[in-house]
């Protein structure tokens, strides 16, 4: 008696589904790079950093080649634009010249960008100046010591005679001391008269 032929189909099933599963992770594998936008790989000056001088540009570096035109403004905390001229775009590269007179304090720098594929990349970073050291304010001169003002005493003046000579109050004492004298001499003369024999 004749066995029936079994069918090879269901023996080769599980061997065509795995070469199935094998070319479409190699179909998507291969086109996964196709499919990956333009990205920001790094800015200068960093998002967030703190710098110690103003810097004269910004640059703004890709994950691929960008395409013309870009935009870039980069504004003060104001409001006031410190861009100079138009950016340029050099391969992945996007570099804004600013401007020479930036203050202390804190900038926001906003870009927008095309990828050669035709997506564009949009963000905006922040950057900070640090101030100059603040101008301490200048030593106060010392207070001058209120000390006792050490007047010297004028004397008061002598009266002088109408015709700028000899005072008079001299003259009156010359006169009441040779008075006296004179008396004293006179005195003394008689006191040894009336003692002689």
């Amino acid at each position: 008696m004749t066995r029936p032929l079994r069918s090879a189909a269901p023996a080769a099933f599980p061997r065509l589904a795995a070469g199935l599963l094998l070319a479409a992770s190699a179909l998507l594998g291969a086109g996964a790079p196709a499919l990956a936008h333009a990205a920001l790989v790094s800015s200068d000056p960093a998002d967030g950093a703190t710098l110690d001088a103003a810097p004269r540009q910004v640059t703004f570096t890709f994950s691929e080649a960008m395409s013309e035109p870009a935009y870039v403004v980069v504004r003060a905390a104001d409001g006031t634009s410190v861009t100079q001229g138009a950016p340029r775009v050099e391969n992945a590269v996007v570099v804004q010249s600013l401007r020479a007179d930036l203050a202390p304090g804190r900038y926001t720098m906003a870009y927008r960008a095309v990828s050669a594929d035709g997506h564009p990349v949009s963000d905006q970073l922040s950057f900070t100046v640090a101030g100059s050291p603040s101008s301490s304010s200048s030593p106060s001169s010392p207070g001058t010591s209120s000390s006792p003002s050490s007047t010297p005493v004028t004397p008061a003046p002598v009266a002088q005679s109408a015709d700028g000579g000899t005072p008079w109050p001299a003259y009156a004492s010359g006169a009441a001391t040779l008075v006296v004298l004179g008396g004293g001499v006179v005195l003394l003369l008689r006191r040894r008269g009336g003692s002689r024999p």
